[in-house]
Parts: C-alpha cells; structure tokens; sequence
C-alpha cells in the first residue's frame, strides 16, 4: 500500500499531537511518541523515494 509522503506527515504530526495530550509519565505518551517516530521514517523513505 503506498502513501504520500505528505500524507504520512500530517499523521505524523498528529500522532505527535496525541501524545503532547499526555503526560509524559505515562505509557500512551511513549506509544504515540513511537508511532509517530515511526511513521516519520517511513514519510522520510517516502520523500526519498518519489523524489528521484
């Protein structure tokens, strides 16, 4: 399945927002920081990838 790299920032950014919705000391905030980590990676190979 292929997704603009644009697309997978914007998720990027709000899996971020998620995570800013909570404290810090707790495990959701790990998860969306993770997710959202993860999904940059893949809007990052994305850009690389459809800029050649």
């Amino acid at each position: 399945m292929a997704y603009s790299w644009e697309s997978l920032w914007a998720k990027a950014v709000l899996f971020m927002q998620y995570a800013n919705e909570n404290d810090k000391e707790t495990a959701q905030f790990g998860i969306w920081c993770a997710l959202s980590f993860e999904i940059l990676a893949r809007s990052a190979i994305a850009y690389k990838i459809l800029s050649y």
